[in-house]
């Protein structure tokens, strides 16, 4: 099983370095408090596959509102941007709009899209009206509304039971997916979304697993990357259980190595600062040495390609850690 091995920018971010890190520290939109929950602001949070059909028949549910609704069933817990930017790949140029939020309005109220917002847990235990929360919104389908979509949308997938933590590690995910496909669409063989499995007594869960093709320098031929997507928020015990995760990782690895023989395991984290605390605490542990794993600040998204938004960890001569900025480019 080998892993790949990418050639360096030179860019490296230290411990020190943190506040002068091109601001990753600070601008990801996907960040939540321990003392954080979402709620949903829905008068009504649920609706019937007859109200659907009825709304349908009337012509008050159009083209797009049913694109936004196969895009929910397929990926949760959007937010208004990243929703956009999947309907940019997916709508015909004359469908296309600067902002969806008068579509969001119409199938929250009819209780099709469930709007999730986070409120402070003081402020939910006093009754206090979610609005005067956070402007962050998260999008996702109503129950009702799911199992409407799943047997018209090829790529559809369960919407599990999930805590705050869990929708933000979501939001998170989609949006790498979402860069993902917008940037090397043409060469993605596969993708499975929150793919979960049984190991031992311990169930491990895939945020996702990318599947695609590239040629590497010196070959004729393209060679099939597995791309492994765990995303990680920073909250109590993150570390701890982030570590759980990798252990896991690596178990599946192992049991997988014929479907798996270019692996690329990447963490999807809040900030550089994230990977660095991470990685030293990996590099301490006896049972995760042989995984190598790459980071990407989900903020970096924003401006740069997956593939180049990818940060490796390596422990100096003087034993600090430092992230070095990465390249893995894709023909």
């Amino acid at each position: 099983m080998d892993f790949l091995t990418l050639s360096v920018y030179g860019e490296t971010e230290t411990q020190a370095d943190e506040d002068a890190s091109d601001c990753l520290v600070t601008q990801t939109p996907f960040r939540l408090r321990d003392d954080w929950e979402f709620v949903t602001d829905n008068a009504n949070p649920s609706c019937s596959h007859a109200e659907i059909e009825t709304l349908i028949q009337k012509r008050i549910l159009n083209l797009i509102d049913l694109e936004i609704m196969k895009v929910l069933a397929a990926c949760h817990y959007l937010n208004h941007h990243n929703l956009a930017e999947a309907l940019r790949l997916r709508l015909h140029s004359g469908y296309r709009k600067a902002s969806y939020l008068d579509n969001i309005r119409k199938l929250k109220k009819a209780s099709i899209l469930l709007s999730y917002r986070p409120i402070r847990r003081e402020y939910l235990a006093a009754g206090a009206d979610a609005s005067a929360a956070s402007p962050v919104r998260l999008y996702c389908l109503s129950q009702g509304a799911h199992t409407y979509m799943e047997p018209i949308t090829p790529d559809a997938r369960p919407i599990l039971p999930s805590s705050a933590r869990r929708k933000m590690e979501l939001a998170a995910a989609g949006q790498f997916l979402i860069q993902f496909e917008a940037h090397y669409g043409q060469h993605i063989a596969g993708t499975e979304y929150q793919k979960g499995t049984r190991l031992g007594n311990a169930l491990f869960l895939l945020d996702a697993l990318i599947r695609y093709r590239t040629v590497f320098p010196g070959q004729q031929e393209p060679s099939l990357v597995t791309l492994l997507l765990l995303s990680v928020r920073r909250q109590k015990g993150w570390e701890k259980d982030a570590l759980s995760r990798l252990h896991l990782l690596g178990v599946w690895l192992s049991r997988h190595e014929t479907e798996c023989l270019i692996p690329l395991p990447v963490l999807l984290v809040e900030d550089i600062a994230m990977a660095i605390s991470l990685y030293a605490n990996m590099h301490s542990m006896e049972s995760l040495p042989g995984l190598t794993v790459y980071f990407c600040p989900d903020s970096l998204l924003m401006a740069y390609p997956p593939l180049q938004a990818l940060y490796h960890c390596e422990v100096t001569e003087d034993g600090k850690v430092t992230a070095v900025r990465v390249r893995l480019g894709n023909s």
